[in-house]
């Protein structure tokens, strides 16, 4: 910085070029400004109990890896660089926080001309009052670095466009990488953009920064490689639907729309069509629409939640702001709606603290309380959930030792699925924990329960010595009238007993989710008394008499002793059978 008559500080942008004369107490409000929003995060996530999927994402960090099943690495790497510095939820968070401040840094620059400087405080406010950026400050979500890297990609290309240099070929490469890593929706950034201005696709430094973006996302490639892309397979095939309903599915994407925006949608709407042209307006523009005509149609089909439109706030953020400081007759109705808002949010942050200011039970409430009751009952004894990749790791974080989640047939496969966690508990005392409303409990006597939260009581029950195996594969891979060929892999790291484990037969309806579970008998001696790893049984079976060969799916589960069957079978299509 060069100080001009100790009244004005010129300031150096990124890009490093020149710009006017900007009066120093401007340049010192915004910077006073982004501290304050720091700050008001920072205390924010000290003092706010982690919700579910911090938690678990907090479990990811401990293990660090490539990838893990539900997302890719960014968030485990983030919590991970977090805990060498902070503990708790700070740790968890902190840096979260410090990309989302950096996010605000980025956007600012992209808006150009100094006029924005007059209009400091508003900025911040109109920042301020977006639902999920709000969120998004405090709470370390894979959102967190996507919004980040998202914003750090658009400013690269926003200057790859003006000067295609070496610099920002790589910059803009590395983004790419970094949105990946942070989250798969981040290929949708990359075609908006693309769609934006083609011309990129002739820019020979363009295909620079796709080359490097690959080389950099090549080991979680790997990873998804090894682990029989695993995280594509539950996204594209394995997740369980739900039949469509227009209130739940399109018009709840709608809504999803106004509150990601709340009172400020109309200017936001208005800006979407009216901000100033040019080309790197056109490349935001094309952004939002291609993501919301994307997500629009895919409504048709499943649920959209929230935050999978979230990547629209940054350049929403940019294109409102052109707008404002070149319409003055949206400037004050957008500062009222935007500060109704950012009130509204205020509020709903301090609830997030003080569960008595919230009409509902929010996930930050009660896990400190909950997880003591738990710990009062079990002491140091590892504990495993029915059905809760969400209970296991929050019980984790704020009590400590082994947790688990057995996942259940009428469940979903996640990270407890793949990361053969229960190796350590294996053959030890253990607490099998469950909601008294679990199937589990109408064939099982519960030992004791506690309470999670005002009427949600949980049963639990001491299993001497835990035996799961998790890692055994079942594929039907053949049926001829009643005679069925199935094949069983064991991919244990230990030799297992055959007389230890059962069968059971899932039946699904079209949108994958379990209808029927009934034993599947074996025959004597089908499995052997010590079964080696890595070895395939292929066994003879009989279609269950007491099921329909016209039912859509199919999925079979394996238990051992009393614990219940497992997803170790991938639903699978009784057409595959009889087309």
């Amino acid at each position: 910085m060069w100080v001009v008559e100790q009244k004005y500080t010129i300031i150096c942008t990124f890009e490093g070029l020149i710009q006017p004369p900007v009066p120093t107490s401007r340049l010192a409000l915004f910077w006073i400004m982004l501290a304050l929003l720091l700050g008001i995060n920072l205390w924010q996530a000290s003092v706010t109990e982690l919700i579910y999927d911090e938690a678990y994402y907090w479990y990811f960090s401990q293990q660090p890896a490539w990838g893990y099943f539900d997302h890719p690495p960014m968030m485990a790497w983030m919590i991970a660089l977090g805990q060498l510095f902070f503990s708790g939820t700070l740790g968890v968070r902190i840096a979260g926080i410090l990309l989302s401040t950096a996010t605000y840094l980025l956007v600012w620059d992209m808006i150009s001309g100094v006029k924005k400087n007059h209009y400091i405080p508003e900025f911040f406010l109109w920042m301020f009052s977006m639902t999920l950026l709000n969120a998004y400050g405090f709470l370390t979500l894979p959102d967190t670095p996507l919004l980040f890297f998202s914003a750090l990609f658009l400013w690269s290309v926003k200057r790859l466009i003006k000067k295609p240099t070496w610099t920002y070929a790589l910059i803009t490469g590395t983004a790419m990488a970094a949105m990946m890593y942070s989250k798969y929706h981040a290929v949708l950034v990359i075609i908006g953009v693309v769609i934006g201005y083609w011309p990129l696709v002739r820019m020979t430094k363009a295909w620079v920064a796709v080359l490097w973006a690959l080389l950099l996302y090549t080991p979680h490639l790997y990873w998804l490689y090894t682990h029989d892309f695993v995280s594509v397979a539950y996204h594209l095939s394995e997740r369980p639907n739900q039949p469509y309903r227009f209130e739940a599915f399109t018009l709840g994407y709608l809504v999803n729309i106004i509150a990601q925006f709340g009172f400020t949608l109309p200017w936001v709407i208005y800006a979407w069509y009216k901000a100033p042209k040019g080309r790197f307006s056109t490349v935001l523009k094309s952004l939002v629409f291609f993501v919301l005509a994307f997500f629009f149609v895919s409504s048709f089909t499943k649920r959209i939640q929230t935050q999978w439109i979230v990547v629209i706030a940054i350049p929403t953020a940019v294109l409102v702001w052109e707008l404002y400081l070149r319409d003055k007759k949206i400037r004050r109705p957008l500062m009222w709606s935007a500060t109704i808002t950012a009130l509204v949010l205020i509020y709903a942050r301090i609830g997030l603290v003080h569960e008595s200011l919230l009409p509902i039970r929010y996930e930050t409430h009660g896990n400190q309380v909950w997880t003591s009751r738990l710990q009062a009952e079990v002491g140091d004894s590892p504990v495993v959930f029915l059905d809760s990749y969400r209970n296991a790791p929050m019980y984790a974080f704020y009590q400590g030792g082994h947790s688990y989640s057995l996942n259940t047939m009428g469940y979903r496969k996640n990270q407890y699925s793949i990361d053969n966690s229960y190796e350590r508990i294996q053959g030890k005392k253990i607490a099998l924990i469950g909601p008294k409303s679990h199937v589990y409990w109408q064939q099982n006597k519960a030992q004791f329960s506690f309470e999670k939260a005002v009427g949600d009581t949980y049963f639990g029950t001491w299993i001497e010595e835990f035996s799961y195996y998790d890692q055994i594969k079942a594929k039907i891979t053949q049926v001829h009238g009643d005679q069925v060929r199935l094949e069983l892999t064991h991919q244990d790291p230990h030799a297992l007993k055959g007389q230890q484990i059962y069968l059971s037969f899932g039946v699904l309806d079209d949108h994958k989710r379990l209808q029927r579970q009934i034993p599947w008998p074996l025959e004597p001696q089908a499995i052997p008394d010590s079964w080696n790893p890595q070895d395939t049984l292929r066994l003879q079976m009989i279609w269950p008499k007491a099921v329909s060969k016209n039912i859509p799916g199919v999925r079979v589960g394996v238990g051992s002793f009393s614990l219940p069957a497992g997803l170790q079978g991938a639903p699978q299509k009784t057409a595959e059978w009889n087309p």
